[in-house]
C-alpha cells in the first residue's frame, strides 16, 4: 500500500468517527447544562462534564459515538421529512431557503445538463444503453468510473451527516426543555425546572435552522458531483484505453512478436463502392495494406483464394461495414478466418445504428471484434495506435 493511500484511509477512518462522534457529544454537553441543576444528587458524582478521569473520557466518547448513530438515524427518519414539508409553505421560504425535498432534486438532477450529457458520454465509453437509468443507478456508475475522486464526494457526505446529527440533538434539546418547563407548571410534577433556561431555545433554534440549510446545501453537492467529476474523467480515460487495448491486441500478434521492428500489415474487409479504403490508407502511413480492390479477379473461387491468403498474412483486419454494404456476408466470413487465425480484427459499423433488422443480425460479427467503433474515424483514431513510428510510406500487396 503507498504511503498515501494509507493516509487516506485514516482520514477517512476518523472523518466516519467524527460524522458520529461530534454529534453525539453536543447533544450530551446541551443535554447536561439543561438538566444538571435538576439532577444533583440523582447521578453517580463521578459522571460529570467535564470528565474528571481517564475511564470518564472514554465513556463519554463511547456514548457520544453510539448517541451519534442514533442522532443520525432519527434525523433521516423524522427530522427531514418534517423540514421537507415545512419547506412547502411560502412563509418558510426566508428561514428555510436551502431545503430541496427529495422528489425535487431527484427531478432537478434528472433533467440537468450535466446529468444528461454524463450520461451520454458514460454510454459511449462504455458501449452500453443507459438510457433508461436514473440519477441514483448512474451515480453509481460515475462513481466507478472515478474512483480516485471518491474521497471528495465521502467529505461532503460527512460533512452533511455530521451537520444534520447536530441539528438532530438541538431539535431534541428544544424538546426536551420545553417539556421540562411544562412539568414545571404542574404542581404535582415534583420537578424544579429554571424558566430562565427557556433561553436556551432561541440559539438552539437559530442552530437547527442553520444547520438544516447546510445539511441540504452538502447533500445536493453530494449527489451532483459524481456526474461533472466523471465528464473530467472520461476523456482521459478514452485516451488511456485506446492505447491499453492496442498494446493488449498488438502483444497478441505473431508478426510483431517476432519481428518487433516490422511495418504492421493490415487486411481491409468491406465494400468497394464509398472508398473508406483509400481514406484509412491516407490517414495511416505507417502500415503495409492488403487491399481486396487491387486483385481485379473476377472468378469468386479465385478471389476468395486471394482473400483469405491475404488475411492470413495479415496481422489486422480492419473491417467496415458501411452503409452502402448491402450484405456484408463476405467480410463476416473474413472476420471469422481472422478471428480462428488469432488475428486483431477492428470492426466499424456504421450500418447498425439507422437499421434495427441489420443490428440484430451483425451483432455477433460485433461481438467477435476485439474492437468495435461505430464510425470510421474512431476506428482510424485507434488503428493508429499500431503505427510503427519509423516507417514513413505504406506499400500494398498486389
Amino acid at each position: 500500500m503507498k504511503a498515501s493511500d494509507f493516509v487516506e484511509s485514516i482520514q477517512t477512518f476518523l472523518m466516519d468517527i467524527l460524522a458520529f462522534l461530534i454529534p453525539g457529544a453536543v447533544f450530551l454537553i446541551i443535554t447536561w447544562f439543561i438538566v444538571n441543576d435538576e439532577i444533583q444528587g440523582v447521578v453517580p458524582s463521578f459522571i460529570s462534564i467535564p470528565p474528571t478521569s481517564a475511564p470518564a473520557w472514554f465513556i463519554l466518547g463511547l456514548v457520544s459515538y453510539v448517541s451519534g448513530y442514533i442522532l443520525q438515524g432519527i434525523g433521516e427518519a423524522w427530522i427531514t421529512k418534517v423540514a421537507e414539508r415545512v419547506s412547502r409553505f411560502p412563509i418558510s421560504k426566508w428561514l428555510l431557503p436551502g431545503i430541496q425535498p427529495y422528489e425535487d432534486l431527484e427531478k432537478q438532477i434528472n433533467e440537468s445538463h450535466w446529468f444528461l450529457e454524463a450520461r451520454r458520454r458514460i454510454a459511449s465509453y462504455t458501449q452500453t444503453d443507459l438510457s433508461s437509468l436514473g440519477f441514483r443507478e448512474m451515480r453509481n456508475i460515475a462513481m466507478s468510473i472515478s474512483p480516485g475522486w471518491v474521497r471528495y464526494v465521502y467529505r461532503y457526505t460527512y460533512t452533511w451527516q455530521l451537520c444534520l446529527g447536530v441539528a438532530t440533538g438541538m431539535v431534541i434539546s428544544i424538546i426536551l426543555i420545553l417539556l421540562l418547563a411544562l412539568f414545571n407548571l404542574i404542581p404535582t410534577s415534583g420537578i424544579s425546572f429554571s424558566l430562565e433556561k427557556l433561553w436556551w431555545l432561541l440559539p438552539l433554534f437559530f442552530g437547527v435552522v442553520f444547520l438544516l440549510n447546510r445539511r441540504y446545501r452538502y447533500y445536493s453537492i453530494t449527489m451532483r458531483i459524481p456526474f461533472s467529476i466523471a465528464l473530467a474523467d472520461i476523456p482521459k480515460l478514452e485516451s488511456q484505453s485506446y492505447e491499453e487495448e492496442s498494446r493488449r491486441l498488438f502483444s497478441r500478434t505473431s508478426y510483431i512478436k517476432e519481428t518487433q521492428m516490422g511495418i504492421p500489415k493490415v487486411y481491409l474487409a468491406g465494400g468497394f463502392h464509398s472508398g473508406w479504403q483509400d481514406k484509412v490508407m491516407s490517414e495511416c502511413p505507417g502500415f503495409e495494406f492488403y487491399d481486396p480492390r487491387t486483385h481485379r479477379l473476377a472468378l469468386p473461387e479465385h478471389y476468395k483464394v486471394w482473400d483469405l491468403s491475404h488475411v492470413k498474412q495479415s496481422d489486422i483486419l480492419f473491417a467496415v461495414m458501411d452503409r452502402d454494404n448491402p450484405s456484408g456476408y463476405g467480410m463476416a466470413l473474413e472476420i471469422g478466418y481472422a478471428k480462428g487465425l488469432d488475428k486483431t480484427v477492428i470492426v466499424v459499423d456504421e450500418k447498425s445504428g439507422s437499421n434495427e433488422e441489420f443490428r440484430k443480425y451483425f451483432a455477433i460479427v460485433k461481438e467477435t471484434a476485439d474492437a468495435y467503433f461505430q464510425s470510421l474515424d474512431e476506428g482510424i483514431t485507434f488503428l493508429k495506435s499500431f503505427g510503427t513510428e519509423s516507417t514513413s510510406s505504406s506499400g500494398r500487396a498486389t
